[in-house]
């Protein structure tokens, strides 16, 4: 069993890329055409490598006034029956989901009835919607599914821009699963909608008139109706897993900003052989002997002094902290769930969910700052990428305030009071 200290400082709570897409959907590097002279919000995010667009900046496109001109019936009926292979992947995608609720508040030691597992805005919702079509659209390697996936991606934008928001999507929900069956039940009677046959097609024809363009591609209805959304087989398994796998991140991402807590927990000083770069010996050192004891635990360090004395020595002073529940380090069996890798680029569990650095970093609602404690990545302070509150940056609190972490010289000086015995530190 690992040493334990208890934590000493107050915890501060922690809790998007925004990832959205454009009209008629957004998948990758990706705008969809309107009116010239009409100005869409967009921003550029990142998914898998891929650029996806959101809602912030204007930005103008232009579409062809012939799209829809040549579109037979036959083809509109073929582009209904590609959506409704969609819908039911969808019916059959929700309720998997849902179920890893129960699973995530399992791994962090509590439940979905946690005081803090509360009040999700509509718009967090809708982009985790967005997320799992993404996620399909661009890592399920299915080509035939995409313009399916765009139109399904289209109308989530636009609810999330408040464009035809249905009347009964409330602004908030109390719990997750209330909002995540609600999204589930507009997105089947959406689709549903659209493929209603009444008037040659009316719903469809009106809801998709532009070209899309994504990746350098464009997709128009005449896509919808030329491609094939798989049923029941590999290509459908592998849509599935990509969505489910985007759906997890974002139910981490989500739980972990809502109901955990940083705590700066621990102070050290160790004295390693000099020889190999200081970072590199740090880094060594915490694959070997912290992240085998603590796997939820961040850590940073500083350099102290050397000694020449045969056999010449570093010395440097480690720092890192928990993110919990209550501000207690993430259990082990939540750890295999999430890190992909224990310091930066040494992979140990190819199946995790996430480079431990971008959870520490992002997965809070106020920016958490490092003082002068150096990364193991490359021995430098300061955060290795822009505080986005990881997908979510709606649930991120508008503040300047930022939350500092004293650095190693205030540390230092307080040396024997960090020294205290590791058998205190909590699970």
């Amino acid at each position: 069993m690992a040493p334990r200290q208890r934590p000493r400082r107050r915890p501060f709570a922690e809790s998007r890329r925004r990832r959205a897409i454009h009209k008629s959907c957004a998948l990758g590097k990706f705008v969809a055409a309107r009116p010239k002279g009409i100005g869409l919000k967009s921003c550029k995010l990142s998914l898998h490598g891929y650029s996806v667009l959101s809602c912030t900046e204007d930005v103008q496109v232009q579409i062809n006034p012939n799209a829809m001109a040549n579109t037979s019936h036959q083809d509109l009926a073929a582009a209904a029956a590609n959506l409704t292979r969609l819908r039911a992947w969808v019916l059959d995608l929700y309720p998997m989901g849902i179920e890893y609720e129960t699973a995530v508040f399992n791994l962090l030691q509590s439940t979905p009835e946690n005081g803090d597992w509360t009040n999700f805005v509509v718009n967090t919702m809708i982009d985790i919607g967005i997320l799992m079509m993404a996620g399909a659209a661009i890592a399920g390697g299915v080509s035939a599914a995409v313009p399916a996936i765009a139109g399904l991606s289209a109308f989530l934008h636009d609810w999330g821009i408040g464009k035809d928001r249905p009347n009964n999507l409330p602004g908030f929900f109390a719990k997750f699963q209330l909002g995540h069956e609600k999204m589930q039940e507009l997105i089947e009677q959406r689709l549903s909608s659209l493929v209603d046959p009444k008037d040659n097609y009316k719903n469809l024809s009106e809801a998709w008139k532009d070209k899309i363009s994504f990746n350098g591609n464009t997709y128009t209805i005449g896509d919808l109706a030329s491609s094939n959304f798989p049923g029941l087989g590999d290509s459908y398994n592998a849509l599935q897993k990509a969505a489910l796998r985007e759906f997890k991140k974002a139910l981490w991402n989500l739980a972990i900003m809502k109901t955990c807590k940083y705590w700066s927990n621990y102070e050290k000083e160790i004295t390693l052989p000099k020889g190999a770069g200081t970072t590199v010996a740090v880094r060594n050192w915490a694959q070997q002997n912290l992240y085998k004891t603590n796997p939820g635990v961040f850590l940073r360090y500083a350099y102290i002094d050397t000694d020449n004395n045969p056999p010449p020595t570093n010395t440097f002073q480690l720092h890192y902290w928990n993110l919990g529940i209550n501000g207690y380090e993430l259990p082990p069996d939540a750890c295999k769930e999430l890190f992909m890798d224990d310091t930066p680029g040494h992979i140990i569990n190819p199946d995790g969910l996430f480079n431990r650095v971008y959870v520490f970093e992002q997965f809070a609602t106020t920016q958490p700052q490092f003082g002068d404690w150096r990364d193991l990545s490359d021995g430098t302070p300061g955060p290795k990428s822009p505080f986005t509150g990881g997908a979510f940056p709606e649930e991120t609190k508008k503040t300047k305030d930022l939350l500092v972490i004293p650095g190693p010289a205030e540390a230092h000086n307080k040396k024997a009071e960090f020294l205290t015995s590791l058998a205190e530190l909590p699970r």
